[in-house]
């Protein structure tokens, strides 16, 4: 929880007024109300630390002055462990760099989130010039082709658009190839990978080493920290990803310093897990704008109610010692599954495919379950802090798939499909959803882990209409208005549609005429609107129905859309038959006779509409005299408890 402190005038630590002298950096912070998360650190281009301060006070202005050398590159970087910059508090820092007497930089904003740098300090910077930071690998990996990356550092002038490169493992070296189509900004890091990857065919003990020739086609002249290094272990069989789990709540005392735990080991175990954050039974969901229903059936299997927990592969552990030395004995351990996972968002709706290949057959009982994750930020107005609600839903259910049997080297497919209506995400939060699918043997060991960031392919927003038969001039036989849209439909809050009748309309004669009293329903995938008026549809009669504050969970507004159309003069008929309503002799010349359920309302028409008479049908058959009626034809139109239907007869 962040400590604020109220309008405390700012310190400032004296110094004199300095003569810059030759490759002289000049360094000048002021700190905020959390001096304490505070840090910076001056390196060069070989990522050697040159000089490091972290002990400050709040609301005081520092200042430092440091002699680079002359064949020297440097950079600056400034740090916040909290993740706020320099904006913790009411009165805010901020921070001013200067080389040889001229201003290189100084803050725009003091939340600059948990880190900022400063690049190309001194007067031996190159125009082009990259830093390898470490190769971007697991420790233990599979065995199997595998790509040869690395995070690399653009220290130059210009951004970098090509890099030429090589690799070595063991004995064997590749030859040099270019990556084309990059684009990496000065002071912006990168994971680069050669163009093919290196089949990694024999377990054992390898060391890798990655070399950058060439950058945007030109030689570096700086070439120290173009080269890194680092060992793998290649096992025999596909390495196991931990399937990581854990239950926290944004109010228990014990949760932040035994989730700092768990945060700082898998920091250094990346690419070796896939995570899962659940929020215990405790209403801390109250504020997501849509709350989906099975919310929290994890945290009551676990019986965790809100309190620090942790499963790792489905195991409980305390997660108070989850140190990175606890964490070492699940690195390196093979599965006997290979699990492949692929998805994207398009519009409102999830895909995903998943891919299981045995490496052994194994005669068990299995499942495949699947949990979308995002992690939302909020802010507690009452206490004023920050923090973290995670989020979840499941794929294709929280029971999962059963899988009776894996057999050696038959592959099993499974195509999934959700809509994120189903998943408590929030307005533009769609970038950052997360997709887990895991395998669990029996009902708690996890065997096998993977995760995948969904892209999303946005879709517009839009209304399509169907009035019967989509004709200007309506029959009203059975009319009803159809709204669909190609998006899941919330209010302007975000929020799920509870009562329709706020976003419609129903309007005769103009688009201002009169209100028509109508009724309306919106389906469970409020996707479609159904609309009829109270009282019925009149004949010749123009009406307009207006949609209106529709959005959809991307933050889309729906503009407000219009539908108009005009009803027949009279009413329409319907040749269906139907055993339970009968009317004959047809043509008739005295008498006829209608079938139908006992009590029915009967109306008598003309072809214009006009009701020429109004019957009950008491008995269920109904003898009427038409012998007075011209000759014409007629339309007979009767109301039971199922709805209305409409028979024509001749009369002669």
């Amino acid at each position: 929880m962040k400590g604020y402190l109220l309008c405390t005038a700012i310190a400032i630590v004296a110094f004199q007024l300095t003569v810059f002298s030759q490759n002289e950096l000049v360094i000048e912070v002021t700190t905020d109300n959390n001096s304490e998360e505070t840090q910076w650190v001056l390196s060069d281009n070989f990522n050697a630390t040159i000089q490091t301060s972290n002990s400050f006070a709040d609301l005081t202005t520092y200042r430092d002055t440091i002699q680079l050398a002359s064949e020297q590159c440097y950079y600056w970087t400034l740090y916040d462990t909290y993740g706020d910059g320099l904006s913790g508090g009411f009165t805010p820092g901020s921070y001013i760099v200067y080389f040889n007497g001229t201003l290189i930089t100084q803050s725009s904003t003091a939340n600059f989130g948990d880190s900022i740098s400063v690049y190309n300090l001194g007067t031996a910077c190159n125009s082009n010039d990259i830093s390898i930071q470490n190769i971007d690998m697991l420790t233990y990996i599979s065995k199997e082709a595998t790509p040869i990356s690395a995070l690399v550092l653009n220290m130059g002038v210009a951004p970098i658009t090509s890099l030429e490169l090589f690799y070595s493992v063991g004995d064997f070296t590749s030859e040099s190839k270019v990556v084309n189509g990059l684009s990496i900004p000065v002071g912006a890091f990168e994971s680069i990978s050669y163009p093919v990857a290196h089949d990694f065919n024999t377990a054992g003990d390898y060391t890798v080493i990655l070399t950058i020739t060439k950058i945007n086609g030109s030689t570096n002249s700086f070439t120290a920290n173009n080269t890194a290094s680092m060992n793998v272990t290649v096992v025999d069989g596909i390495v196991k990803k931990n399937m990581v789990e854990m239950f926290t709540s944004a109010y228990c005392p014990p949760c932040p310093e035994a989730n700092a735990v768990v945060d700082n080991t898998l920091s250094l175990n990346k690419g070796t897990y896939t995570l899962t954050k659940y929020l215990g039974n405790d209403g801390a969901f109250a504020d997501l704008k849509y709350i989906p229903g099975n919310k929290y059936m994890m945290s009551d299997f676990y019986n965790a109610n809100g309190f620090p927990s942790l499963f790792v592969n489905g195991i409980s552990k305390d997660p108070k010692v989850f140190t990175p030395i606890a964490y070492e004995d699940y690195l390196g351990v093979v599965s006997d599954i290979k699990l492949t996972v692929s998805g994207y968002l398009r519009g409102d709706s999830i895909f995903s495919t998943v891919k299981i290949l045995p490496m052994k057959t194994m005669d068990e009982l299995f499942y495949l379950r699947g949990i979308a994750v995002q992690t939302l930020c909020h802010f507690d107005l009452e206490d004023g802090y920050e923090y973290f609600h995670p989020a979840y839903g499941f794929l294709p259910s929280p029971e999962g798939i059963e899988i009776q049997k894996l057999t050696l080297g038959e592959e099993q497919t499974f195509n999934f499909s959700g809509n994120i209506k189903d998943y408590p995400l929030e307005e533009g939060s769609l970038q950052d959803l997360i997709l887990n699918f895991y395998i669990q043997k029996g009902n708690r060991e996890i065997v096998q882990s993977e995760n995948v960031k969904l892209s999303y392919i946005e879709v517009q927003p839009e209304f399509t209409y169907n009035i019967n038969n989509e004709a200007t001039n309506v029959d009203t036989s059975g009319l009803m208005v159809l709204i669909n849209s190609n998006r899941t439909l919330f209010n302007m809050e975000g929020r799920e549609i509870t009562k329709i009748q706020d976003h419609l309309v129903l309007k005769q004669g103009t688009v201002t005429g009169t209100s028509v009293p109508f009724s309306a329903t919106i389906n469970s995938e409020s996707t479609q609107i159904t609309l009829t008026p109270t009282y019925g549809w009149n004949t010749n009669t123009k009406y307009f129905v207006l949609s209106k504050n529709f959005t959809t969970l991307d933050g889309q507004s729906i503009p407000k859309d219009t539908l108009v159309f005009t009803t027949l003069p009279y009413i329409g008929i319907s040749d269906r038959s139907n055993n339970l309503i009968l009317v004959y002799p047809n043509p008739a010349v005295n008498n006829i006779t209608i079938s139908s359920e006992k009590g029915s309302a009967v109306e008598i028409l003309s072809v214009t509409g006009q009701i020429i008479e109004e019957l009950t049908n008491s008995n269920g058959t109904l003898v009427h005299d038409i012998s007075n009626y011209p000759n014409a034809m007629y339309f007979v139109k009767i109301e039971t408890r199922f709805g209305q239907q409409v028979e024509k007869f001749l009369k002669q």
